[in-house]
Protein backbone atom coordinates (compact mmCIF):
# COMPACT_ATOMS: atom_id res chain seq x y z
CA UNK A 1 0.00 0.00 0.00
CA UNK A 2 1.24 3.28 -1.03
CA UNK A 3 2.00 5.65 1.93
CA UNK A 4 0.04 8.73 2.00
CA UNK A 5 1.66 12.11 0.82
CA UNK A 6 2.27 14.61 3.95
CA UNK A 7 -0.68 17.01 2.41
CA UNK A 8 -2.98 14.40 2.20
CA UNK A 9 -2.24 13.18 5.13
CA UNK A 10 -3.59 16.84 6.78
CA UNK A 11 -6.56 17.20 4.60
CA UNK A 12 -7.76 13.56 5.87
CA UNK A 13 -6.86 14.10 9.66
CA UNK A 14 -8.62 17.42 9.84
CA UNK A 15 -11.32 16.16 8.31
CA UNK A 16 -11.45 18.03 5.22
CA UNK A 17 -13.43 17.29 2.13
CA UNK A 18 -10.58 18.03 -0.63
CA UNK A 19 -7.12 18.87 -0.25
CA UNK A 20 -7.69 22.24 -1.30
CA UNK A 21 -9.43 23.09 1.44
CA UNK A 22 -6.14 23.11 3.55
CA UNK A 23 -5.21 26.13 2.07
CA UNK A 24 -8.90 27.64 0.69
CA UNK A 25 -10.86 27.57 3.96
CA UNK A 26 -7.58 27.62 6.42
CA UNK A 27 -10.19 29.68 8.94
CA UNK A 28 -12.31 26.55 9.31
CA UNK A 29 -9.36 24.37 9.28
CA UNK A 30 -6.44 26.35 10.62
CA UNK A 31 -6.83 25.21 14.84
CA UNK A 32 -6.92 21.34 13.55
CA UNK A 33 -4.05 21.85 11.24
CA UNK A 34 -2.34 23.30 14.16
CA UNK A 35 -2.97 20.73 16.63
CA UNK A 36 -2.02 18.11 14.30
CA UNK A 37 1.02 19.50 13.38
CA UNK A 38 1.90 19.85 17.38
CA UNK A 39 1.08 16.37 17.57
CA UNK A 40 2.57 14.62 14.89
CA UNK A 41 6.13 12.87 15.06
CA UNK A 42 8.38 14.97 13.08
CA UNK A 43 10.13 12.25 11.39
CA UNK A 44 7.29 10.35 9.93
CA UNK A 45 8.13 12.51 7.00
CA UNK A 46 11.12 13.83 5.20
CA UNK A 47 12.26 17.37 5.19
CA UNK A 48 10.99 17.57 1.60
CA UNK A 49 7.56 16.98 2.34
CA UNK A 50 7.67 19.42 5.33
CA UNK A 51 9.07 22.43 2.78
CA UNK A 52 6.17 21.08 0.48
CA UNK A 53 3.93 21.65 2.99
CA UNK A 54 4.75 24.94 4.48
CA UNK A 55 4.76 26.14 0.88
CA UNK A 56 1.04 25.05 0.70
CA UNK A 57 -0.07 25.75 3.53
CA UNK A 58 1.19 29.53 3.51
CA UNK A 59 0.63 29.94 -0.36
CA UNK A 60 4.62 30.93 -0.19
CA UNK A 61 6.94 29.87 -3.22
CA UNK A 62 9.79 27.39 -2.45
CA UNK A 63 12.91 29.70 -2.99
CA UNK A 64 11.30 32.13 -0.60
CA UNK A 65 11.44 29.76 1.91
CA UNK A 66 14.90 28.79 2.11
CA UNK A 67 15.50 30.01 5.31
CA UNK A 68 14.74 27.21 6.82
CA UNK A 69 16.56 24.38 7.24
CA UNK A 70 14.79 21.23 9.80
CA UNK A 71 11.54 20.01 10.11
CA UNK A 72 11.72 21.59 12.93
CA UNK A 73 11.68 24.97 11.53
CA UNK A 74 9.12 24.31 9.19
CA UNK A 75 6.78 22.83 11.96
CA UNK A 76 6.92 26.11 13.82
CA UNK A 77 6.88 28.30 10.73
CA UNK A 78 3.46 26.66 9.72
CA UNK A 79 1.69 26.82 13.55
CA UNK A 80 3.31 30.69 13.60
CA UNK A 81 1.84 31.84 10.05
CA UNK A 82 -1.72 30.06 10.91
CA UNK A 83 -1.43 31.49 14.75
CA UNK A 84 -0.62 35.18 13.18
CA UNK A 85 -3.86 34.49 10.24
CA UNK A 86 -6.09 34.20 13.26
CA UNK A 87 -6.71 38.00 13.88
Amino acid sequence: MEKRSFLEYLAQEAGCDCLSDLRLRQEQWAPRIIEILENINIDEYVFSDWKEVTSYLTDTELSVLDGIKTKKEAKEYIINWMNSKKH
